[in-house]
């Protein structure tokens, strides 16, 4: 007879490895971000211009409210989901 191993494959999610921020963090942080990111933290900074990439979502659930750091932008290439009163509250600190 011939000799066996035992192979055991954990697979981990790269989150678990790395520490898993919140979904603002990765927003705040900015870049071409290619996932879809779900905002619920109550206030989200962003620091950084971010642009969503086309088939992705930035979910901006209700009451959340970001504020944007001087002359950063964000760009939505793919879909923005958010209620009218979270879009105006949005919208107003941009101004």
């Amino acid at each position: 007879m011939g000799s066996s191993s035992l192979v055991v494959l954990i697979l981990v999610s790269s989150d678990l490895l790395l520490g898993a921020d919140s979904q603002c963090d990765v927003l705040s942080r900015g870049g071409y971000i290619e996932r879809t990111l779900h905002i619920t933290d109550t206030v989200c900074d962003v620091m950084h211009t971010a642009i969503i990439a086309k088939d992705h979502t930035l979910d901006v659930k209700p009451g959340v409210k970001l504020r944007f750091s001087p002359g950063v932008m964000l760009a939505i290439n793919g879909t923005l989901l958010a209620k009218v009163g979270t879009m105006c509250r949005l919208l107003s600190s941009v101004l």
